[in-house]
């Protein structure tokens, strides 16, 4: 069975933000939106109160 994967979509004032951190940082940023896409509820993430269809990841 074929893990489901999930699409990122990264809005165009958020890229252009995102593009503005250091190299560095940036890479740990994309890296962290990238495994989203494959695990969405990581362990150790909880669900915020008041918000619906948002997660905390600690």
């Amino acid at each position: 069975m074929t893990p489901r994967t999930y699409r990122i979509e990264i809005e165009p004032a958020a890229w252009r933000e995102l593009m503005r951190l250091p190299e560095k940082v940036r890479e740990t940023v994309f890296d962290a939106i990238y495994k989203l896409e494959l695990e969405p509820r990581p362990s150790g993430c909880k669900k915020l109160k008041g918000k619906t269809g948002f997660l905390e990841s600690s």
